[in-house]
């Protein structure tokens, strides 16, 4: 399962020391340790198949475990999003996280306040965890691939895309970046409650990214990072 995937984040800071938690099978448990405010550290189980089990913690001894389980191989994890709070004594830690799959939420577990980020994802799977841990964890990212080359079977005849929207005023300027391959990143800047720009990471059918400009006013901070994945087969002959 593990060599097809494709390593996404981690989010927070660079403190701690880096892990990995890569299973040859399907993630079935997720135990969150909070400490406080903070997750003190994660915990995973996976399926390793013939009755055998993976488990493996990174992060600190302490805190209050709360545990997901997850029905493997009818549910698998589709989508990740949690928030990193900044303090003196710690720095950037992560104060909250949800979980999604195929079948309901799990979530949120902790205080949703600071950063805010995102992984979500069509027709792909989540097969595993990475970040950066020591009394905390610092960050957190994910091992993602197709559904289409795990053992799930799904539909892989899909309706080409068509324009949507715009929606909102009249004023301004347009701007239309084209037509890529997959949106991997979206960067929203937000200025006095209101969005003030936007800018997107993209990837092209040759695997090379593409950054576009900053659409919008030159003022704002981000607010958000949204990580969104689609794995369509008419993507496959394009010609970008």
């Amino acid at each position: 399962m593990v060599n097809s995937c494709i390593k996404v984040g981690p989010w927070g800071v660079e403190g701690g020391m880096e892990w990995s938690y890569r299973p040859e099978g399907g993630i079935t448990e997720i135990v969150i340790f909070f400490h406080g405010s903070f997750i003190d550290s994660i915990s995973f189980k996976s399926d390793e198949g013939n009755g055998c089990e993976h488990c493996q913690k990174f992060g600190g001894d302490g805190g209050t475990p709360i545990q997901v389980s997850i029905a493997w191989p009818r549910e698998y994890l589709t989508s990740i999003s949690g928030t990193c709070f900044t303090t003196k004594e710690t720095g950037d830690v992560l104060n909250s996280l949800r979980f999604k799959t195929n079948i309901t939420e799990y979530g949120p577990f902790g205080t949703e306040t600071g950063y805010y980020f995102s992984l979500q994802m069509e027709d792909g799977i989540i097969v595993g965890f990475h970040g950066r841990a020591g009394d905390y964890i610092y960050a957190l990212g994910a091992y993602v691939e197709p559904l289409t080359l795990t053992a799930f079977p799904i539909n892989s005849v899909q309706d080409l895309p068509r324009d949507a929207g715009p929606w909102g005023g009249d004023g301004g300027e347009t701007w239309d970046d084209g037509v890529f391959s997959d949106i991997h990143k979206i960067i929203v800047f937000v200025c006095d409650a209101s969005i003030s720009g936007i800018r997107i990471l993209y990837a092209r059918s040759s695997m090379k990214s593409f950054l576009s400009e900053k659409h919008g006013g030159c003022s704002g901070d981000i607010c958000r990072v949204i990580v969104r994945f689609f794995w369509l087969s008419y993507y496959h002959s394009s010609s970008l």
